[in-house]
C-alpha cells in the first residue's frame, strides 16, 4: 500500500475500483471486491494531491507537487501525457468530457485549459 498519506481517491462505478492518490508519489488501483492492489502508477516526482476519472472509467488525471499534470490511460501501461505549465503544486485536476480537454489549478491561483491532443495549454485564468 501507501507509504505516505493519502491526499485523495475516486471510484471507477464501472469496474468496482478504488483509485487512490498519495503523498508517497504514486497512484494505486484497488478492486473493491477482491480487496487487493490491482495496479500502481509511478512518475510523479512529488506528493499527488489530486486526481479525477473520466467517464469511461478509463483515462485518469492527477496533479502533483511536481508542478505536473499527468494523464494515464487506466487499462494500458504506456507512460501517461505530460503537462508542463504551473509554477507550483498543482492542486486542482479536472476532464472535460466533450472535447480532448483537461482542466488544472495551482497554487499559485493560475488555472490552466490543457488541450491534451497537442500536450499543450490553450488557455490561462487568472
Amino acid at each position: 500500500g501507501h507509504s505516505g498519506s493519502v491526499n485523495s481517491m475516486v471510484v471507477i462505478d464501472q469496474t468496482r475500483t478504488l483509485v487512490s492518490a498519495s503523498e508517497d508519489s504514486t497512484i494505486r488501483l484497488w478492486s473493491l471486491d477482491e480487496i487487493t492492489q490491482v495496479k500502481v502508477f509511478e512518475g510523479h516526482g512529488g506528493s499527488v494531491n489530486c486526481l479525477r476519472i473520466d467517464k469511461t472509467g478509463n483515462k485518469l488525471i492527477s496533479g502533483s507537487n511536481d508542478k505536473t499534470v499527468r494523464v494515464w490511460d487506466v487499462e494500458e501501461s504506456r507512460d501517461p501525457i505530460i503537462l508542463r505549465g504551473h509554477l507550483d503544486s498543482v492542486t486542482a485536476v479536472a476532464l472535460v468530457a466533450s472535447s480532448n480537454t483537461a482542466v488544472s489549478g495551482c497554487k499559485d491561483s493560475k488555472i490552466i485549459i490543457w488541450d491534451l491532443a497537442h500536450q499543450s495549454p490553450t488557455s490561462t485564468l487568472n
